[in-house]
């Protein structure tokens, strides 16, 4: 899950969608993802179940590692 929310509120949502399928649910808030390596944030999206706070900018960052 991609989103702009607070990461208390992606949380919430995600844990309700059982997005981590009962294990422990992994969040990303966007303020770490300035200026990482692409090949970085591809093996960040194997891992990561929501990705909170996102501008944007790197919401096709996020998408465009999880295409390639």
């Amino acid at each position: 899950m991609i989103t702009g929310d607070q990461s208390a509120t992606a949380y919430a949502i995600g844990k309700e969608l059982n997005l981590s399928q009962s294990e422990q649910l992994e969040i990303l808030d966007s303020t770490h993802l300035t200026d990482i390596d692409p090949e970085v944030l591809k093996a960040l999206c194997e891992k990561v179940n929501v990705f909170a706070r996102v501008s944007p900018a790197n919401k096709l960052q996020i998408v465009q590692s999880l295409q390639s």
